[in-house]
């Protein structure tokens, strides 16, 4: 008997099952791979996923016993009438990830997740906190893979993750920074490399590591702002509202003798579609201006402290007792020298 979570992933929109197996579970040959952390007071830190409560990678097989976990397509017996009657197999634009736990320990009602999705080494998507969700318990799953496979899928499930959408993924190796949708700062080692990216690729800094930490260090309000920008506005992530030459003309010359001439309506569409974009990315951009400020304004710190001579401390003596009035000292300072 094990306890699992089952968790159903779901495309953006409606698709085929092949192309949401190419391309949200595998593209380019890559799996996704989710993963589920335990959000309890023992572990609040957002970006520390150094022990996952459970993690599952896509596989194009059904569940068997070479795993504790599995991420699969969902799939359906169907009888082909024939003649001769034909029982096949076909799949579905959905998934689930069947996570073999271990219960944490008790807490209100169940347990809190933390869910993110991989493709690679690129974090595809996070999620805010799933609270109190169902951990299925007592389960002894059939030995068969596809009646495994049914089992899981027919199994409710404690939370669903809609898969962004995979035309706007970064490549895998690029570097881009994911902000947790509940509010989190950013893993802080993902954003420094994806930082770092940024200044090495300015001519006025380069590739040598002190320039690059002393631009890090010294980063301005407005500085962090650009790089803030530069990151949220990958066009390969976030390309521009899809639309051809031909249809732009049409909708902005008047006394075209074409049938798309004066479509009012796609044209308010492709600007709504402009003006979303810009929004939602600068807003974006904004906050992670603020991230990476902290950023540099960390780095800077680091290095004060690296390279102080001298470091002062401010201690109390007697913390419990009041002010005295007898002329005795509530606290003392002692100078620390490096040599």
């Amino acid at each position: 008997m094990a306890n699992f979570i089952i968790l159903r992933l779901v495309p953006t929109e409606p698709v085929d099952e092949q192309f949401f197996r190419d391309s949200y579970l595998n593209k380019d040959g890559t799996p996704i791979t989710v993963e589920v952390l335990d959000a309890s007071f023992a572990n609040l830190n957002p970006n520390d996923w150094s022990v996952p409560l459970g993690a599952a990678t896509y596989n194009t097989s059904a569940p068997s016993d070479d795993e504790d976990s599995w991420l699969f397509q969902h799939r359906r017996e169907v009888t082909d009438p024939g003649p001769p009657p034909v029982t096949v197999i076909e799949f579905r634009a959905v998934a689930s990830a069947a996570l073999r736990v271990t219960v944490p320990s008790p807490e209100f009602k169940s347990a809190d997740l933390r869910i993110r999705v991989r493709r690679g080494t690129n974090v595809i998507a996070q999620f805010a906190v799933d609270f109190n969700v169902t951990i299925t318990g007592d389960l002894d799953p059939p030995d068969a893979a596809d009646d495994r496979a049914q089992f899981f899928q027919d199994l409710p499930a404690a939370a669903y993750l809609t898969l962004p959408d995979p035309a706007t993924e970064p490549a895998l190796g690029d570097e881009t920074v994911t902000l947790p949708t509940d509010g989190s700062p950013p893993n802080f080692l993902d954003l420094k490399e994806a930082v770092v990216e940024v200044l090495q690729a300015d001519p006025a800094i380069g590739s040598n590591p002190a320039d690059i930490e002393e631009a890090l260090a010294t980063l301005t309000a407005a500085q962090s702002r650009h790089v803030a920008y530069e990151l949220v506005w990958n066009r390969a992530v976030s390309p521009l509202p899809a639309v051809d030459s031909n249809t732009v003309e049409h909708m902005y010359t008047t006394g075209e003798t074409d049938d798309a001439s004066g479509d009012e309506t796609a044209r308010q569409q492709f600007e709504a579609a402009l003006i979303r974009q810009r929004v939602e990315l600068n807003a974006e951009a904004e906050v992670l201006a603020k991230y990476v400020f902290s950023l540099g304004a960390a780095v800077a710190c680091e290095r004060l402290s690296r390279e102080a001579t001298r470091a002062g401390l401010r201690f109390p003596i007697r913390p419990a007792q009041p002010v005295p009035t007898d002329g005795k000292f509530m606290e003392a300072e002692v100078s620390l020298k490096n040599p």
